[in-house]
């Protein structure tokens, strides 16, 4: 009995590390898995937040401050007032208490106030942006590593049915190398050719390993992890969508790239902020009210309030005002000039991603009809060969060739793929 238990217990374990092993992410759990793991995701989101709690705090500096004050004095000896002979009139306790309650709201601050909160509020927004930027960028990576992953596998598989079939020639061969109709040349030629197979599928295995430590990696599992496999990309290396022309890719990336609204948001942040410096220049004036409550002083009243204006203006800081206004506006024009200048490399990225998809489509319509050719050369040098009329050489040239098409058709595919998610990024997609 106890042996049936341990036994159905290994069967269980077992089983559940094979599913385990067998687990296969999509790209779209993919994609959401990185973007939660990626530290640079993590850290604009933090400096999001904190870019929007500094908007809340300029926003709280405009509404009226209330402030609580309760001063206890203990004095050396009372104050007392002496009029003749006598005990004397005690005007201040040794002991006093003053309590005060106020009240203030700006009022011509409200200007650079309101300036102030503008700006933080265009720099939190931009905070969002680069925020999302980098959600996009992560996800072509994802995207793209998957690909070349995949595109790695099959590069291997071609190879290594290449060095299947040319096993399968250097059998023959030797077969009739026994029968005195061959040479060793032949056999050594096509050893050769086999182990240039096994060298291609040798390096497309090591890009594999590659793209699937990064993949790993960016998802925020150990490298090592052999429980966690992925799916193909069917979706992405099947998209047929057709290429926009540049005016069409042009109008998303302006309206949709991230990048662009960060820069407009840094730009419109640095306007607002150089135009709170000038209203810095004028007085603030600002309406107070308080309740004061004195306990102790016998010449003050206990309790009493009162409302009025407070005028301060400082009109001598040695130009400190001045000159915080002038590098503000400086600032608005350096912030200016950086998103013209996003805005022209956007542009440039969106008709680069554009040549390059076009340029790898126009690859994958080469091989395809580079392979049909290379595919009939084969069959007919293959039948050449088996019919006496054609040579080792010959054969190997067209197995070569037929391959390298193969091979070839696999890139070009994939590399197509890969372009139009770069395209997709660079549109704002």
């Amino acid at each position: 009995m106890l042996a049936r238990v341990v036994v159905g217990a290994l069967l269980a374990a077992a089983a559940a590390k094979a599913e385990g092993a067998s687990k296969k992410l999509t790209v779209d759990e993919m994609v959401k898995s990185a973007i939660e793991a990626s530290p640079d995701v993590a850290a604009a989101r933090a400096r999001r937040d904190a870019a929007q709690a500094g908007a809340d705090a300029v926003r709280g500096r405009m509404l009226p401050a209330v402030r609580l004050t309760d001063e206890q004095q203990h004095y050396d000896s009372p104050f007392v007032i002496q009029f003749g002979p006598g005990p004397g009139l005690t005007a201040r306790n040794i002991n006093t208490n003053t309590f005060v309650a106020a009240a203030g709201q700006p009022l011509v601050g409200l200007l650079h106030l309101s300036q102030d909160h503008a700006a933080a509020s265009s720099t939190a927004d931009g905070a969002a942006a680069q925020e999302r930027a980098l959600e996009s960028g992560v996800r072509e990576g994802v995207q793209a590593q998957l690909l070349r992953l995949f595109q790695a596998r099959a590069l291997a598989d071609v190879a290594r049915a290449s060095e299947q079939q040319i096993q399968e020639q250097i059998d023959v061969t030797k077969a009739r190398l026994a029968a005195g109709a061959g040479t060793n040349a032949d056999v050594l030629r096509i050893q050769v050719a086999q182990a240039n197979a096994r060298q291609q599928e040798i390096q497309a295995e090591a890009q594999a390993t590659i793209a699937r430590a990064s993949l790993l990696t960016a998802l925020g599992i150990p490298v090592d992890d052999t429980t966690v496999d992925f799916e193909e990309p069917t979706a992405l290396l099947t998209d047929a969508r057709p290429l926009p022309v540049f005016a069409a890719g042009r109008d998303l990336a302006l309206g949709h790239r991230p990048e662009l609204a960060a820069t407009r948001l840094a730009a419109d942040a640095a306007d607002h902020t150089g135009k709170a410096r000038l209203y810095d220049l004028l007085p603030e004036v600002s309406l107070e009210a308080a309740y004061v409550h004195i306990h102790g002083q016998l010449l003050a009243p206990a309790d009493e309030g009162y409302v009025g204006l407070k005028v301060d203006w400082p009109i001598w800081s040695w130009g400190a005002s001045w000159y915080a206004k002038e590098a503000a506006a400086s600032q608005a024009e350096a912030a200016a000039h950086q998103a013209e200048g996003t805005r022209r490399q956007v542009l440039l990225d969106v008709q680069s991603r554009l040549s390059q998809a076009g340029a790898a489509a126009d690859a994958v319509a080469v091989a395809q009809a580079t392979i049909a050719s290379a595919e009939e050369a084969y069959r007919v040098t293959q039948a050449l060969v088996k019919a006496g009329s054609g040579t080792t050489t010959d054969l190997l040239d067209a197995e070569a060739a037929l391959t390298q098409a193969k091979l070839n058709l696999t890139r070009a595919r994939y590399d197509q793929a890969i372009a139009r998610v770069a395209l997709d990024r660079a549109t704002g997609g």
